[in-house]
């Protein structure tokens, strides 16, 4: 199954664009998991299933767009509300389907971003980032869209973002390791001396009222997500999203020319995909029934990007072909 995928990953592992990965294909019922490499290049601990990774922006569909789905299908929440209703911002027009769909098209600049305290940063978040006359048009992928919607969802809520998501999301999933707050032990170590951290500086900042970042998860934690979306939405028979809510992310709501993406989601030939810094990317395609999982910590020891993207983006399309 997907043997020229998992060859382009062995050839990866052999250009150090990472030291480990754990994958897992499912395909029509059959279901496959490999674990190549280790933790880091000195090739002390080798990579297993229940090891946790920084799953860095798969936070975003695995939490926050769960959790405002869920808030859009208890009405708690429309896509076209105003984001002015629930944060103290200037602009009128921006959107919650804006901020889920990456077309806020935010212009700003933060001064030591990376040195602020929480308090500070918030106001600089709210501030600082102004929706430029594009909004709506063009797509720009910005982690401001998902710490945005983490605050509407604490406005509504009362709860902080990530103990929101532990309570209404993580918890649907019965047994599993999704967590903000790990134990070092059972991490994957990211750039530098990072394990159990999150990596992303912003996300360390904000700590819990993050929603862009900061989930550790298992291999199969990640396949316990994505196979709701196979499963008409649910879990275990358990109600995670409705069916109509999962045939409503089949549809691009970006314009014309610009990247499709779906309601947090990219959304192409089928897959709703998405990546994560760290290294990590799941593809799931309900239609064909298929989900693809890959998570690595590429950026351990350090973080070569564009090394990283040209491999990867390779990788997706050996996938893809193979499908």
């Amino acid at each position: 199954m997907y043997k020229k995928t998992k060859n382009y990953i062995e050839l990866m592992l052999e250009n150090k664009v990472m030291p480990g990965a754990c994958v897992l294909f499912f395909d029509n019922g059959k279901i496959e998991s490999i674990c190549y490499g280790y933790h880091t290049y000195s090739k002390k601990q080798k990579l297993e299933e229940n090891d946790l990774f920084d799953l860095a922006s798969l936070t975003k569909v695995i939490g926050t767009t769960t959790a405002i789905l869920n808030l859009i299908e208890e009405n708690k929440l429309m896509l076209n509300d105003k984001v002015k209703k629930y944060l103290s911002i200037s602009n009128e027009e921006l959107t919650i389907k804006n901020l889920l769909t990456h077309t806020s098209d935010f212009k700003g600049y933060i001064k030591n971003r990376n040195s602020l305290n929480k308090k500070d940063l918030i106001k600089a978040l709210l501030n600082e980032y102004i929706p430029s006359s594009n909004l709506g048009k063009i797509v720009k992928y910005s982690d401001i869209n998902y710490i945005y919607l983490g605050w509407i969802i604490e406005k509504i809520s009362g709860q902080s973002i990530q103990t929101y998501i532990q309570d209404n999301v993580i918890k649907k999933f019965g047994n599993n390791t999704f967590t903000f707050t790990p134990n070092k032990e059972n991490c994957v170590p990211t750039e530098g001396n990072l394990v159990g951290i999150v990596h992303d500086p912003k996300a360390r900042i904000l700590g819990e009222n993050c929603g862009s970042a900061g989930l550790f998860g298992s291999l199969n934690d990640v396949f316990k997500f994505a196979s709701i979306y196979l499963n008409e939405g649910k879990y275990n028979n358990k109600h995670i999203l409705t069916l109509e809510t999962v045939n409503k992310l089949m549809h691009v709501y970006t314009p014309i020319n610009e990247q499709k993406r779906s309601l947090g989601w990219i959304y192409e030939n089928g897959n709703l995909s998405h990546t994560g810094y760290t290294g990590t990317y799941l593809s799931i395609n309900p239609l064909k029934n298929q989900i693809f999982i890959f998570l690595s910590n590429r950026i351990q020891p350090i973080d070569d990007n564009q090394k990283y993207l040209k491999y990867r983006n390779k990788m997706i399309d050996i996938y893809e072909s193979e499908q």
